[in-house]
């Protein structure tokens, strides 16, 4: 039986609390009265849907051979670092920065990608180091 790696689950974790805390605790602004939604409404979804192809991700990464799981470690720092990027830079988000989007949502998908490409980046490098 081969042992499981303590950065492949805390990457686990940490991908399935993204793509869950995006939308039951650090979701975006919440629907105008007249049905419609705003523009971090979307940011949301984008990161909800990053947060479980990042997690199908890590799943896949625990327990496979050294070479798939270097790949699969790069694929997930590269994803996660590109999801910083996605509320407000590449996507546009509601245009007074005191919204919820701006104040909840997107220090706390800047973190959790940051910690979730930092246990990447030392998976990655304890797997190549690995004999």
């Amino acid at each position: 039986m081969k042992k499981i790696n303590f950065f492949d689950v805390a990457i686990l974790i940490l991908s399935v609390f993204l793509c869950l805390g995006s939308v039951f605790l650090f979701h975006a602004c919440p629907q105008k009265p007249d049905g419609s939604w705003m523009a971090c409404h979307h940011v949301q979804n984008v990161i909800t849907l990053l947060g479980a192809c990042l997690s199908f991700l890590s799943v896949l990464c625990i327990g496979t051979p050294r070479l798939l799981k270097i790949i699969l470690s790069a694929v997930i720092a590269a994803a996660s670092i590109f999801a910083i990027l996605i509320p407000g830079t590449l996507m546009r988000m509601c245009m007074m920065h005191e919204m919820r989007c701006w104040t909840v949502m997107k220090p706390s998908v800047t973190v959790l990608c940051i910690l979730i490409a930092i246990f990447s980046i030392f998976n990655l490098i304890k797997t190549v180091l690995k004999k």
